[in-house]
């Protein structure tokens, strides 16, 4: 008889003969040819080519499609299984399989692929932990459950180890050792002084423990008395006036401590300063009387009711006390201020509220205030003036005014 196989209707492949018969049915050892493209849509065809038989022409085929796949297909499928077994512990899902035997990636190039894959990271921070905290490489099923908790439940790393070291296997191994280790800081951190900062650490089988910095020439200098070890934590108040330069951090127990890995850095506080801002206004009130007078008046010599009128924005970066305000027409020596009685007096107003009534008068100020400044005229023209605002503590800031 006649045996071809079929592809969309065209031969390719065909021979006219057979290789035996067994129990009344004829049969032929076919050898798949590697010419043959891989597919899914194949037929096999049988007709009898004896000439001049009765039964000459009689043919059949398959009742369906089947596929032909190539030897290098199924190969590349076992490699890349291979690849999730060694890098991921586990059997490829068949949605991943098909991504990567797309038949237009490299091998070596699926390999890479994977090994920077997310879940591959995952896995081997999880396989360090474990080496750290147990001694050995993370199980298949310890790999897949922690891997879940990172992926599913977004765990921290973190968040695992914890985990890890609850576990009995880890309270097994560590029960008869007894350790402490500095966590932060242990080197290279860059702290400000006059802010404060969470020392950390661990502590396995210690009770108590106390803190020291401890400078690059050797100088220790106490931080925290004893303390319970199993605290992990302290807040501390770096100190302000504490030269920058670096240090480590000793943590110091009965008979075991341990110290910063390497120097961290203590920088100087950013010191922020007040800032002020003045505008001449257009407009001007009557509100500011002659010498002494902190209150509408009489008007200077000249009896004007018109008073200089300024706008005065302060920021402070925390709270302070004004002593004095004092604002100078430059050019002509006129001179108007809260606390002399040889000027003008000069009247501070906030939301339409006068603030001082006397000289002398102290003023809060606490982060960003806009105040209007009232004088009496003496010279009608302006050239210009300095308002310098004076705190309590001895600081000062300026700014000038068209």
């Amino acid at each position: 008889g006649t045996q071809y196989a079929v592809r969309d209707g065209t031969k390719v492949f065909g021979n006219d003969q057979r290789d035996g018969e067994s129990e009344g049915f004829m049969y032929f050892n076919w050898t798949v040819p590697s010419t043959i493209p891989a597919g899914s849509n194949y037929k096999l065809y049988v007709g009898d080519a004896t000439p001049n038989s009765a039964s000459s022409g009689l043919t059949d085929e398959s009742n369906g499609y089947f596929t032909i796949t190539s030897a290098s297909s199924v190969s590349r499928r076992d490699t890349i299984t291979s690849y999730y077994r060694e890098l991921l512990l586990r059997e490829p899902d068949t949605a991943g399989l098909n991504y990567w035997d797309n038949g237009n990636t490299s091998l070596d190039a699926i390999k890479s692929g994977i090994i920077a894959s997310y879940e591959y990271g995952v896995k081997q921070q999880i396989h360090a932990l474990y080496q750290e905290l147990l001694g050995r490489t993370a199980e298949k099923e310890g790999l897949a459950y922690w891997y879940d908790k990172m992926y599913l439940y977004q765990w921290s790393i973190s968040q695992v180890r914890q985990g890890v070291q609850d576990s009995q296997e880890y309270r097994n191994k560590n029960q008869s050792k007894s350790g402490i280790t500095i966590l932060s800081p242990n080197g290279g951190e860059s702290i400000e002084a006059g802010k404060g900062y969470i020392i950390m650490w661990n502590a396995q089988n210690v009770d108590q423990v106390r803190l020291f910095l401890v400078s690059q020439t050797g100088v220790e200098t106490p931080i925290a008395p004893f303390m319970a070890a199993s605290l992990g934590r302290y807040s501390w108040l770096v100190p302000p006036g504490i030269a920058s330069g670096s240090y480590k951090i000793k943590l110091d127990g009965p008979a075991i401590g341990d110290t910063s890995d390497s120097y961290f850095t203590i920088v100087a506080s950013a010191v922020a300063t007040p800032t002020l801002s003045v505008v001449l206004k257009s407009t001007t009130e009557d509100r500011a009387g002659v010498w002494g007078t902190f209150k509408a008046g009489g008007g200077n010599q000249n009896k004007s009711s018109d008073d200089w009128n300024l706008t005065a924005t302060l920021s402070v970066p925390a709270s302070k006390t004004i002593k004095s305000v004092k604002m100078d027409h430059s050019v002509v020596n006129e001179h108007w201020s809260t606390d002399n009685a040889t000027d003008y007096p000069l009247v501070v107003v906030e939301d339409g509220t006068q603030l001082n009534y006397s000289s002398g008068q102290t003023l809060v100020a606490e982060g960003s205030q806009t105040f209007r400044l009232f004088g009496q005229k003496e010279t009608t023209t302006s050239y210009g003036f300095k308002v310098t605002v004076t705190f309590t503590d001895g600081t000062s800031v300026s700014a000038n005014a068209q």
